[in-house]
Parts: structure tokens; C-alpha cells; sequence
């Protein structure tokens, strides 16, 4: 799937125990990323974000629950 982006931008926050330490993570964590796309690629633009967490390493090793929230704008 290949889909022209012109514009990216990706906030994340997350929670972590008062107490972190060795052994002790995040809790949640989500991502907000923002594209920009032609209205012809929102669609595929959402899927692509969404299958890109389903085969993310990172996202995969997480433990704590990672929630994704897309923004898809239009040129």
C-alpha cells in the first residue's frame, strides 16, 4: 500500500506508576498521530495506521495497553 503523506505529526503521552522503577513500566500509553493525505488515500491512510500498530514491534512489546487515535485531514 503506498500512500503520499505531505504533512506528519505524532503526540503520545503516557502513565507510569509513582513508584517506577526496575521491573515497573508504563501502565497506557496513546498515540495521536496527525496526516495529512489526499481526500482519495483517507480511507487506506486510516487502515494503514491501523495495520502499522498490529505489526509494530515496538507496539509489541509493550506490555501496557497502547491506544491509537488518528487524525486523518485532507489536501
Amino acid at each position: 500500500m503506498k500512500i503520499e503523506v505531505s504533512e506528519l505529526e505524532v503526540r503520545g503521552t503516557g502513565e507510569a506508576p509513582a513508584d517506577i522503577g526496575p521491573g515497573k513500566g508504563l501502565m497506557k500509553a496513546e498515540l495521536k498521530p496527525i496526516f495529512k493525505v489526499k481526500k482519495a488515500d483517507k480511507d487506506r491512510a486510516l487502515q494503514a495506521v491501523n495495520q502499522a500498530k498490529d505489526f509494530c514491534f515496538v507496539a509489541n512489546s509493550i506490555k501496557a495497553p497502547i491506544t491509537l487515535s488518528p487524525e486523518i485531514k485532507t489536501a
